[in-house]
């Protein structure tokens, strides 16, 4: 998989959403983590909408996603964040 098939999310915004308008909330989720870019999305294929959140409740298969990445992923690292909030625009879903 590369690199650019993925979108990304900044954990800053991820765990402090801003004001307004439509989000995913995520709690208790183990995330694979780019170490620039931040949380990571599968996009391929995929016109709008974030993508596909690369997380899970169980560690076990996010750390299988991240093995199943690499090399796209060196450096990358399995998270649990307690609360993820994912900015969702609701026209991606009709």
């Amino acid at each position: 998989m590369d690199i650019k098939d993925y979108a990304f999310l900044p954990v800053q915004e991820s765990v402090s959403p801003s004001k307004g308008g439509f989000f995913q909330h995520y709690v208790g989720a183990w995330w694979l983590v780019h170490p620039d870019r931040g949380l990571a999305f599968y996009r391929r294929g995929r016109r709008s909408g974030p993508g596909s959140p690369q997380c899970n409740t169980d560690e076990r298969v996010t750390r299988m996603i991240l093995a199943k990445s690499s090399p796209p992923w060196e450096g990358a690292e399995v998270r649990k964040l307690a609360s993820v909030w994912v900015p969702a625009n609701p026209a991606d879903y009709c």
